[in-house]
């Protein structure tokens, strides 16, 4: 998960990659209040770096 965040921040164009990790949030927003900590803490990492992608 630390390496997709790191992908969200290059200027990449790729709007297929950033909709496979939009889906790939909200299949794991339930999830993860039940997650190890520290899986859970790459996933409110990875959905932080979301924020300020926009859609392409």
């Amino acid at each position: 998960m630390t390496e997709v965040a790191r992908m969200l921040g290059e200027p990449t164009g790729d709007s297929e990659f950033h909709g496979g990790v939009r889906i790939l949030l909200e299949a794991g927003a339930d999830a993860a209040p039940r997650m190890p900590g520290e899986l859970r803490d790459l996933f409110e990492e990875l959905r932080f770096a979301m924020r300020g992608v926009t859609a392409r």
